[in-house]
């Protein structure tokens, strides 16, 4: 197979003890071999599957004794046949496991919804567990349907902007642009990103003045805190307490490990937000 560097990855047999080096390959690989009876195949997650904030995985990662952090000798002590890692992982980490003759699959993209799907499959073929990585789109398929479903349904398309800054006001001049995953969630929901229409791209930093002549409908942030707090904290943050629309713009907040899924686990992330526009622009349709 060929994984995210355009790099040929031959195995002569299924793996039997393969390492997780990124969130997202654990996530996705816990949801195969979950389905499949195989987790004993698993023999190490990153050590952000433990933390709640980002993982959805938690409690699945329990049943795997073996970590990936950033010292790579509790990894190579496994004795590994395979390494999953994503493009975010460091070059070096890839390059030191290489040299310890480890075979590395390195997947693609994780900025849109088919990449992640994509990853899914490729995963699938990899692991031989072909049927379960089906399985697992096709439920990742239907809530994106549903998601379409509702846009179709929208009378017009909501302006929205992601709030990445943190409970202090940090980093509240950051937004999420066309590029990025959360732009990918916002044009599925039947949204329109206020960032990508100001023709920038990735996560770039706007001024004050730039953020506050924006008028969105919606606000989506990652969090656990309520519509309320959020609101709160926008009226403090630099750019955004100047906004003259703020005061009616509808709060979205979505659980951190949402949000930022690059697994199909995003797809409660999609669904939240699909919702949150359906009842901010057309609160008489169903979800």
């Amino acid at each position: 197979m060929l994984d995210g560097r355009g790099r040929k990855v031959v195995l002569e047999a299924p793996p039997q003890r393969i390492v997780s080096g990124s969130l997202a390959s654990d996530e996705i690989l816990l949801a195969l071999f979950a389905s499949s009876g195989q987790s004993g195949r698993l023999a190490a997650v990153s050590s952000l599957a433990d933390d709640p904030r980002y993982s959805n995985v938690v409690a699945a990662a329990k049943t795997v004794k073996g970590r990936f952090g950033e010292g790579l000798e509790t990894a190579l002590a496994l004795k590994p046949d395979l390494a999953v890692l994503a493009s975010f992982n460091k070059p070096e980490t890839i390059d030191r496991l290489e040299k310890a003759q480890v075979r590395c699959f390195v997947l693609g993209g994780f900025t849109t919804l088919d990449e992640i799907a994509a990853n899914v499959t490729a995963l699938g073929e990899l692991t031989q567990l072909k049927k379960d990585a089906g399985a697992l789109n096709a439920v990742f398929a239907k809530a994106r349907m549903a998601a379409w479903a509702g846009a179709v349904r929208l009378p017009r398309r909501p302006k929205v902007l992601g709030y990445l800054g943190d409970a202090a006001g940090n980093g509240a001049l950051t937004l999420a642009a066309r590029g990025s995953l959360f732009d990918a969630l916002i044009e599925e929901a039947g949204g329109e990103n206020l960032a990508s229409s100001l023709g920038l791209t990735g996560w770039p930093t706007v001024s004050a003045e730039v953020l506050a002549g924006l008028a969105p409908d919606v606000v989506v942030t990652g969090g656990d805190g309520t519509p309320e707090a959020l609101r709160q904290t926008l009226q403090n943050a630099p750019g955004w307490k100047a906004m003259k629309s703020l005061a009616r713009a509808k709060m979205i907040v979505v659980p951190d490990r949402e949000l930022g899924a690059t697994s199909p686990y995003v797809a409660s992330a999609l669904t939240k937000i699909s919702q949150g526009l359906a009842q901010e622009i057309a609160p008489g349709l169903s979800p």
